[in-house]
């Protein structure tokens, strides 16, 4: 999912994984979080991320994603905020 930066699909597997009972990791959570940032899915890479944080998953992989997808819309004092945060 995240290469071909399907993000419906990893948010839909993130999701299903507790349905299976298996914990989302720092892996999960940044394939998700990649796959928005290559089809420039900011508000929900940043809602992950939030997600990330409150678990104490979030990791520099996690920003530097959600860094990229600032990047793709054009919202650099986002980004600059992302900075400041890892």
């Amino acid at each position: 999912c995240e290469q071909v930066g399907n993000w419906q699909m990893a948010l839909l597997l993130l999701q299903r994984m507790g349905e299976v009972q298996a914990t989302p990791n720092q892996i999960t959570y940044n394939a998700a979080i990649s796959a928005c940032s290559r089809d420039g899915q900011l508000t929900m890479a940043l809602q992950l991320l939030a997600e990330m944080t409150q678990l104490r998953l979030a990791n520099v992989v996690a920003y530097s994603s959600c860094i990229a997808a600032c990047e793709k819309g054009g919202h650099w004092q986002m980004a600059l905020h992302l900075l400041t945060l890892e």
